[in-house]
């Protein structure tokens, strides 16, 4: 991504922000901690049909997402839910969360990781 001035605000058109390719899909940094002073990171994320990371936990950071395109199965410690297109996600930090995108179809949705303060 080119150097914005983030004392004066930003915005990025489609498309644009640093691009990172991540087991098989597009990340697309539209803010990252260079330009938030590390106090939150969202990413615009594209995934094939059936992607889906290992279940994992953020010690730090919690997570949240928004469902553009698609859905996604998510499960959060013992509880499980369906998001679809519009839907909104919050996975605390410290509780041992996944996601699974759909079967026949790939999913684009946008990301973000909060790093608490205080």
């Amino acid at each position: 991504m080119s150097e914005v001035n983030t004392d004066a605000g930003y915005v990025l058109a489609p498309g644009d922000g640093e691009s990172i390719r991540f087991l098989g899909t597009l990340m697309t940094v539209k803010a990252g901690a260079r330009q938030t002073g590390n106090a939150f990171t969202l990413l615009e994320w594209t995934a094939p049909a059936g992607f889906a990371p290992p279940p994992h936990t953020h010690h730090v950071e919690d997570e949240a997402f928004f469902i553009l395109e698609g859905s996604m199965t998510v499960t959060c410690g013992d509880k499980r839910w369906e998001a679809t297109a519009g839907s909104f996600v919050f996975l605390p930090r410290g509780i041992t969360h996944g996601f699974t995108g759909p079967p026949a179809d790939g999913s684009r949705w946008v990301r973000g990781l909060h790093r608490r303060s205080g």
